[in-house]
């Protein structure tokens, strides 16, 4: 009897994994760098930059599944799993320690335009990305494009009552595209809104923002100008800041460099080697540098 449910058991499992789309990608990272390192002080400064020299690496993987129902609605779902000596982000100059994760991600259905996907804790806020939503519902047709998030249980980012008092419990994101033409507006019940506008037209890109955080309000233009493998930009707003950038790309090679009015400067740049594997590098104005693979399966 025991054999026999096994065997059902399996029978079962393999009829539903072959009724939907099962993939599985990879990647890895491995390098030196010398950059900011968390200390956890009791004022909660994130760290800063010891002048040392540290090793890191980190693999990660991640599987999506995805299937459609006989009425042609889609639904799928995903998870990764993380582990890292030293989890670092070349694009911060920053190590965040050492790091072994499991994250369920998201499930979501998907018909006519609509999406609802489901992710405790997992969503981000529309507006700034910094706080954790558990439901977004989703519409899309065209250029035309609205969603909207909410922390149904109130439990954001898993903190007490006395933490969630400048946290958000819904936000919203209208978007428009066509011709050139952009336009989108975000925003959250904790009053930040950010209007934007934008035109495009070949090589030539320029836009305007207006935030306001209830209390402040900015405004900054941005242009862009790209010839061949050459990209320039610029931005610039009313509270006296300003960056400027620059990248070349061309076959494997890619190079970025900016500075800003807060007299911050970096270099970074990549360069693919071909079956998945890149070699990167970069240095900023903070004496923070790394140099390291990218590996992608």
């Amino acid at each position: 009897m025991k054999k026999v449910l096994l065997a059902t058991t399996a029978l079962v499992a393999t009829a539903g994994f072959a009724m939907a789309d099962v993939s599985l990608s990879g990647s890895g990272e491995m390098g030196i760098a010398v950059g900011v390192v968390p200390d956890m002080p009791a004022d909660g400064d994130p760290g800063n930059n010891d002048g040392e020299m540290h090793v890191y690496s980190g693999v990660t993987l991640a599987v999506t599944f995805s299937g459609t129902t006989d009425n042609g609605l889609e639904f799928g779902a995903s998870m990764d799993a993380e582990t890292s000596s030293s989890d670092y982000d070349p694009g911060d100059f920053e190590f965040d320690g050492e790091e072994a994760d499991l994250g369920f991600g998201n499930v979501w259905i998907s018909g006519g335009g609509l999406t609802l996907t489901v992710d405790d804790s997992g969503i981000d806020d529309l507006e700034n990305g910094d706080n954790a939503h558990d439901v977004q519902i989703g519409y899309a047709s065209g250029g035309l494009s609205f969603d909207l998030t909410s922390d149904v249980d109130g439990d954001n980012n898993g903190g007490t009552e006395d933490d969630l008092t400048d946290d958000s419990r819904m936000s919203y994101s209208f978007g428009y595209s066509q011709d050139g033409i952009s336009a989108s507006l975000s925003g959250n019940d904790n009053d930040d809104v950010t209007l934007s506008a934008g035109y495009e037209a070949g090589a030539f890109s320029t836009g305007i923002e207006l935030s306001d955080d209830g209390t402040t309000q900015v405004i900054t233009l941005n242009a862009s100008f790209s010839a061949d493998a050459f990209t320039l930009s610029v931005e610039a707003a009313d509270d006296d800041s300003w960056e400027v950038g620059a990248s070349f790309s061309q076959d494997s090679l890619t190079v970025s460099a900016s500075t800003d009015s807060g007299s911050y400067s970096e270099i970074t740049g990549s360069m693919d080697m071909g079956g998945g594997a890149s070699v990167e590098a970069g240095f900023n104005s903070d004496d923070a540098y790394y140099l390291g693979a990218a590996l992608s399966f």
